[in-house]
């Protein structure tokens, strides 16, 4: 959050314009709350199966974060 906000300070955005970041944190975080109140008993099935394909799978979280944060150094580096 301190570098998307940095980010927008630096080149003078509008406090909306971090709306999308926020909105897109927010969501992932809030999914399975949503999932509990909407689907009862059988998220209380699904969440833990959920979980445990994460804690497997969560290496392909941390290769798509490193590849954001890779490209966002070439663009800046190379002033696209």
């Amino acid at each position: 959050m301190l570098t998307v906000g940095a980010y927008l300070a630096h080149h003078g955005a509008a406090w909306w314009h971090g709306l999308i970041f926020v909105a897109l944190t927010v969501a992932p975080a809030g999914l399975p709350l949503l999932l509990l109140l909407s689907l009862g008993k059988r998220a209380q099935a699904l969440l833990p199966e959920a979980r445990g394909w994460m804690m497997n799978n969560s290496w392909i979280v941390s290769e798509i974060v490193i590849g954001f944060f890779l490209l966002m150094t070439l663009k800046s580096l190379l002033g696209v």
